[in-house]
């Protein structure tokens, strides 16, 4: 399945199978499946966070940089309890509605937390 533009290599998945299968390792998989992402698109960049306690930390990177760890944060520091729903939502995509659910949180919380989870991000970083 390939967008408006773009081949998709039919050689790409089972590449990424092969290297997922022969390492058990999780900084191994992550890495090629951020590189595999990254030949999907030209001129793309793919980021994988991975959710620690109240960080989302950087553990793979991929694409149009040619040293992707230079000058980009690797944490993303956010306080307790506020990693979850900034993760779900910022991070992987989720409906807000369906991260509330999965959170086991009541109708319109997860507005006012993912607010004051994206207020101190950007006063961690200096952006406001």
């Amino acid at each position: 399945m390939a967008s408006a533009g773009v081949s998709l290599d039919r050689s790409l998945l089972p590449r990424v199978a092969r290297a997922m299968s022969t390492s058990l390792g999780l900084g191994d998989v992550l890495a090629a499946a951020s590189r595999a992402a990254a030949e999907l698109v030209p001129d793309s960049l793919v980021l994988i966070w991975v959710q620690q306690n109240d960080r989302l930390v950087l553990r793979a990177a991929a694409g149009t940089l040619e040293h992707p760890w230079t000058g980009l944060p690797t944490t993303l520091a956010v306080g307790e309890g506020l990693a979850d729903i900034l993760w779900r939502v910022v991070c992987a995509g989720e409906g807000m509605r369906d991260a509330e659910r999965a959170l086991g949180w009541p109708a319109r919380a997860g507005r006012v937390v993912l607010g004051i989870a994206l207020d101190r991000l950007a006063d961690h970083y200096r952006v406001r």
